[in-house]
């Protein structure tokens, strides 16, 4: 597998922010959202105090960047690290600020969500491509950004209002295609566009349906599909929800390498079973996060799919109340395993921490620990408020990308990890809103020097709202 061309398949297993007006979470969000759901917001300044684009860092417990965080020298506007320690890299902006798509391409009345994939090239051309869903019109949009002075290279689209739909689960590179991976219509798919050389992403995508459950398509519908990270070929769990609301379960179905479908377990709707959330494939050993009640998270690992219907408690810390979650799964170089990306909050004493740490597939059963073996706090959380997620992270053989919307959708943060979960830099605001409201936000590598950030923006002072997604380009280097 080329990790400089992957990209984690399927969103955060743990958001904490809240978009305004619409509130946007996942599987086990809505417990750290209800933390803070009813107190009110106030956009800071954006001249203000949310972290430097040239990084700096909050010291001790620092509250979480812009909203009343103390910021002193270190890391993009977050205080502590891996026992207080700062983070080793700097990000500066490299050129202005520019549109990846804009009037030109949003056309129609378009709702963008959280769901925002950056892919870089899988032959080490300095390109990315940026892939999204535009659920108002029913179509995924695609745009490459090369690393050149004049950025936007080309642009496609698949789907419309009234016509085929593809729901976005994931994208990834192989050489001479782009993937993006889904649920086409009513079944499982892989969705590809040829690749220029120079320009990137071709007009047309050809779809390609990939085995999927009768549950899903006679009687019922998909409700989920998850891929495998470090997987060449389209693994995936999929879960289907029968069409007759009187019927409260739903089924899951995971595809092995043989390409063959096994149902894993049948459960009620609300069960953790029919949430997978992250999946990994690595050295023939698979491994799915699972999202489950207000403080729990579950997961199941196995040589063989059949064995992932075998969900473990996955606790962080033994306070049964606390709030907790995954964020991101990333594997390892080398097949190795796994790099986690987690977070808890305690409300009874109104604090939390930041976790990571990689664990290699011998060693999965020790996820059922507490906390689970090979993570350890990185960062300490003061108040959720602030927090931006992480979402999407992508990777290369050195690093993990990644970027989130500040809770009060004001900033938008750039994260920086190496494979091993330690953080580089970690949620330095690299843009403040002066008005229209960030939804999301991303980052990956573009070619040999450059990193490439970008975010969703959405107006709502006007109707319909006005959404456009832009980019900024950044030199990161790590600290001598």
């Amino acid at each position: 597998m080329d990790t400089a061309a992957a990209i984690r398949e399927e969103g955060l297993v743990i958001s904490m922010r809240i978009n305004v007006p619409a509130l946007a979470i996942s599987a086990i969000a809505l417990p750290l959202l209800l933390v803070f759901a009813c107190t009110p917001k106030v956009r800071p300044d954006p001249s203000g105090s949310g972290g430097a684009a040239t990084g700096t860092t909050g010291s001790g417990l620092g509250g979480l960047g812009g909203l009343g965080g103390s910021i002193a020298e270190g890391v993009g506007g977050f205080g502590g690290g891996l026992g207080g320690s700062a983070p080793m890299g700097t990000c500066t902006k490299a050129g202005q600020t520019f549109t990846i798509f804009g009037d030109a391409e949003l056309t129609g009345t378009p709702k963008l969500g959280d769901k925002l994939y950056l892919v870089p090239d899988a032959e080490k051309r300095a390109m990315v491509h940026v892939v999204l869903e535009d659920n108002g019109m029913n179509r995924v949009l695609v745009r490459t950004v090369i690393d050149d002075p004049s950025p936007l290279g080309n642009f496609a689209q698949y789907g419309s209002v009234g016509g085929p739909s593809f729901r976005l689960s994931g994208a990834r590179a192989v050489p001479g295609e782009l993937l993006l991976r889904g649920a086409l219509n009513s079944s499982v798919a892989e969705l590809a566009y040829i690749v220029d050389p120079d320009k990137g992403v071709g007009v047309d995508g050809a779809g390609k349906p990939l085995p999927t459950p009768v549950e899903c398509t006679q009687g019922g519908h998909i409700g989920k599909v998850v891929f495998a990270n470090g997987s060449d070929q389209p693994l995936y769990l999929v879960t289907c929800i029968p069409d007759d609301p009187l019927i409260t379960t739903g089924v899951v179905y995971a595809s092995n390498t043989s390409g063959a479908l096994t149902q894993i377990a049948m459960k009620e709707q609300s069960a953790p079973e029919l949430s997978p959330a992250l999946y990994t494939y690595e050295n023939g050993t698979h491994l799915v996060v699972y999202g489950g009640d207000k403080t729990s998270t579950f997961f199941s690992y196995g040589a063989t799919a059949d064995l992932l219907g075998a969900l473990q408690p996955l606790k962080l810390t033994p306070n049964g109340a606390t709030l907790e979650g995954v964020f991101a799964m990333v594997p390892l170089p080398a097949d190795q395993g796994v790099t986690l990306i987690a977070a808890f909050f305690d409300s009874s004493v109104g604090k939390g921490k930041f976790l990571a740490g990689s664990i290699l597939g011998k060693d999965y059963a020790s996820l059922a620990k507490i906390p689970p073996g090979g993570i350890a706090p990185i960062q300490d959380i003061a108040t959720l408020a602030d927090v931006a997620p992480i979402f999407s992270p992508t990777w290369d053989p050195t690093s993990i990308y990644g970027g989130g919307a500040s809770t009060d959708g004001a900033t938008a943060r750039l994260y920086w990890f190496t494979r091993g979960g330690k953080p580089r830099v970690f949620g330095q605001t690299i843009y403040a809103s002066p008005g229209p409201t960030i939804l999301t936000a991303n980052a990956a590598t573009l070619g040999t020097l450059n990193t490439l950030f970008v975010w969703t923006e959405e107006d709502d002072s006007i109707a319909p709202p006005k959404y456009t997604v832009k980019g900024q380009k950044l030199i990161c280097q790590v600290k001598s």
